[in-house]
């Protein structure tokens, strides 16, 4: 009974280094393995730190660049509303240093025309009361070769050259007058002129005789 036993012993335990021979080394391996699992994944959890960083500093950059375009556009608009208002106020400042110039040359004119006017009316009033009747040489012979040397001679100023048919009317109504029908020659217009100025009835030569 007892050899039975030794031999059962014996036998139990060639079978238990058969197999420790055998487990061992695939314990081994996975000793292994786990260790390299596990160094693996502190690695694999060092890219992933690395990664969310890069990814939260990729998002702060186009955080910055949406910021930074939207600053831009802003820029851009302005600069372009400022661009126009310098445009509107460069034309506003070229049209005001025309304005200055037309200004001082009509207060020239206007410092002369206060002189002028005196023999203009003057001629102008002879012009309204007594050229009516006659024909388009008389008239001109009248005002230009004995109304206004007269006038000169007197010393009374007038502007040189002056027209009374311009005196009393303007390029507008001389247009006005012509679409309504009236004759374009100049005694036709100088008629009209009588009639518009006068304050009473006039007596007038009719153009075609």
């Amino acid at each position: 009974m007892a050899a039975a036993n030794i031999c059962n012993w014996i036998i139990n335990i060639i079978e238990y280094n058969r197999i420790f021979r055998n487990v061992e080394p695939l314990r081994a391996s996975a000793s292994e393995a786990e260790a390299l699992a596990s160094q693996k994944t502190t690695e694999l959890k060092i890219v992933q730190d690395k990664v969310a960083e890069i990814v939260a500093k990729v998002n702060e950059l186009k955080e910055q660049l949406r910021a930074a375009e939207e600053k831009l556009n802003f820029v851009n608009g302005q600069a372009e509303k400022l661009k126009r208002n310098l445009d509107l106020a460069s034309r506003l400042v070229n049209g005001l240093a025309d304005e200055n110039v037309r200004w001082k040359k009509n207060v020239e004119t206007f410092k002369e025309e206060n002189l002028t006017m005196i023999g203009n009316a003057l001629v102008s009033a002879a012009f309204v009361s007594y050229i009516g009747p006659f024909n388009a040489a008389y008239r001109k012979e009248l005002w230009s070769e004995t109304w206004l040397p007269d006038i000169r001679a007197q010393k009374i100023p007038v502007t040189e050259g002056v027209d009374p048919l311009y005196v009393l009317s303007n390029a507008a109504q001389q247009a006005q007058w012509q679409t309504e029908s009236l004759p374009a020659d100049r005694v036709s217009l100088e008629n009209a002129a009588v009639i518009s100025s006068c304050s009473r009835y006039p007596l007038i030569i009719d153009p075609q005789l």
